[in-house]
């Protein structure tokens, strides 16, 4: 549903060749389609969980065997995501955004996307865009046709 509304957004813009793929990015592979997989990065709420459970876990058994006041990180951390959640901001997921791998990904606005996509020449698809469906014989691509 949500497809087809995109696709009658873009045919609204110009772009008529757009197509919804039943079954999506997956059963188009399925059926032999080029799709080209970007690099995977973890959510930020995701790394900031495994940083700071890492860092309570290390306080309390730091606390246990190297000496008691490593106890104090994992309160550190606690009041620290006490904090977080009180004033809905996180002092971590900023440090961590800072880090290479979580830099560069840009929401572009519609605009330049439907630009893009018109200057776009016929390719693999990417996960998450789709062009026109699955090869010729391979599978099946629901062309509702143009616009009303």
């Amino acid at each position: 549903m949500r497809a087809e509304q995109g696709r009658r957004h873009l045919a609204a813009a110009g772009l008529d060749t757009a197509r919804v793929l039943d079954g999506g990015v997956p059963a188009y592979a399925a059926a032999g389609g080029d799709v080209v997989h970007g690099r995977t990065v973890w959510a930020m709420e995701r790394q900031v969980r495994l940083v700071a459970g890492s860092l309570v876990l290390t306080g309390i058994l730091g606390g246990r065997f190297v000496s008691p006041k490593l106890r104090l990180l994992a309160g550190g951390i606690g009041t620290g995501l006490t904090f977080s959640a009180l004033s809905d901001t996180c002092a971590m997921a900023g440090l961590l955004a800072k880090l290479p791998f979580n830099r560069g990904v840009v929401e572009p606005d519609p605009a330049a996307v439907i630009d893009r996509v018109r200057r776009r020449r016929p390719g693999p698809v990417r996960v998450g865009a789709s062009r026109a469906g699955p090869p010729p014989g391979r599978g099946r691509s629901s062309d509702r046709g143009p616009v009303p």
